[in-house]
């Protein structure tokens, strides 16, 4: 038999070691009669986010070797990492496989005290967090942190350890980005960083602020993490009250934002898709025909919101039409009810599909301009509601023919521009 143990505390097949400190493990045998080798060797290999290894440093398997007669205690070494983060769970392993070479065999290991060809060392985290969280504002809830929309949420930061700089960041993570620009107006060319020098013993406060958009909309929830830079260890908090708290092996501290619009249902989206069989283009205010198109249809590009149409029986709404030229394929809009039976009574390859969403036949407060292109090559229209597309276009794309204002729609900042 062939027994490993440890001045470590050590059980149940189970090493335990602080960070930082040397994982010691004896190994000693019982029959000397012959020559023997086994391997110690990764069943689970911990990596960190750039692949490197965590937690242990080694790389290759370690070879034990006696020959015959060689009663010589073996002792491994196997140093642990020192992170100085703080991080989300106490205990973390590492576990391992004693593979049998010549002279051994399966199930001849005793390790720390269990009869079996494998063991466990267990990470145990030294670092305390050196940075207090709290939150002010906002609504705490069982799965978000709610914020109206015009209304900010407040960081408050105070540090525990001033004898160092101390340097970090909160920011949203990757696959929220794009939703933290819209919701919460986040700038990633300038990013939110908070510092302290040595010996500065004051508070530091951060406020994110949700937008207001002025359009109803319903965002998605957004990550913000607290994530250390220099010299800390970890965050403690936010405040208890708050469930969804995600305290991260890196050491970051993550928080759920979720955006929340005080805005009545006044306008609906129309989206714009771009279709590259035809080189036109198709808009709908219909969100079941946007995401029908979407799944089914991979020419349609989708392009995001055109622009905002008015709600049908708004004050001043009136039908933008729709037709279906079955001769290219290509659909055509209207807001005059003369050009509609005009084209009815002329045009046989134009189909009237209906009313394809509402706009204005008035400028006024809160309205804009779409602008309407006929493009000679195609037979076809296009509408944009961004003067910075449309002076493109009329500069640029001599085959479009610039027709005027085709109507007013309710003016928005996150249409295509």
């Amino acid at each position: 038999m062939i027994t490993l143990t440890s001045p470590n505390p050590a059980q149940y097949g189970v090493l335990t070691v602080s960070e930082g400190d040397l994982a010691q493990i004896y190994i000693t045998r019982d029959d000397l009669s012959q020559a023997q080798d086994f391997d110690i060797q990764y069943r689970q290999i911990n990596l960190d986010q750039s692949g490197e290894f965590t937690g242990i440093n080694i790389h290759n398997p370690i070879h034990v070797h006696w020959d015959a007669g060689d009663n010589t205690t073996q002792v491994i070494q196997l140093p642990t990492t020192e992170d100085n983060t703080a991080a989300g769970v106490p205990l973390w392993y590492v576990n391992f496989d004693l593979v049998p070479g010549a002279g051994t065999t399966a199930g001849g290991f005793t390790s720390f005290g269990e009869q079996q060809d494998s063991f466990q060392i267990a990470i145990q985290e030294d670092d305390v967090p050196n940075v207090a969280v709290s939150l002010s504002g906002g609504d705490p809830g069982s799965m978000f942190v709610y914020v109206g929309a015009g209304t900010g949420l407040t960081w408050h930061f105070e540090r525990t350890d001033t004898s160092q700089p101390m340097t970090f960041e909160l920011r949203p993570t990757d696959p929220s980005m794009a939703d933290a620009v819209r919701w919460f107006g986040y700038d990633p060319a300038h990013p939110l960083m908070v510092h302290w020098d040595a010996g500065d013993t004051g508070a530091r406060d951060l406020t994110v602020s949700a937008v207001e958009d002025h359009v109803v909309a319903e965002g998605n929830p957004v990550v913000w993490s607290l994530v250390p830079r220099q010299g800390v260890t970890g965050f403690s908090g936010p405040d208890p009250q708050i469930q969804n708290v995600i305290h991260g092996e890196d050491g970051t501290t993550s928080v759920l934002l979720q955006f929340m619009n005080d805005d009545q249902q006044n306008t609906i989206p129309v989206a714009r898709f771009y279709n590259t069989q035809t080189g036109t283009h198709f808009y709908t205010d219909s969100a079941g025909e946007a995401a029908a198109v979407r799944a089914n249809l991979p020419y349609m590009q989708y392009e995001g919101d055109g622009f905002q149409s008015m709600e049908h029986d708004a004050a001043g709404a009136v039908p933008v039409w729709r037709f279906f030229n079955e001769a290219t394929g290509c659909h055509f809009y209207t807001a005059s009810d003369s050009e509609r039976d005009w084209i009815m009574q002329t045009l046989p390859t134009y189909r009237l599909e209906g009313e394809g969403f509402s706009a204005s036949h008035s400028a006024g407060a809160d309205m804009t301009a779409v602008y309407r292109f006929y493009n000679v090559e195609t037979n076809a229209h296009f509408f944009t509601v961004s003067p910075s597309e449309m002076q493109t276009v009329a500069q640029t794309l001599p085959q479009y023919h610039y027709e005027g204002v085709a109507f007013y729609v309710p003016a928005d900042d996150t249409v295509v521009a």
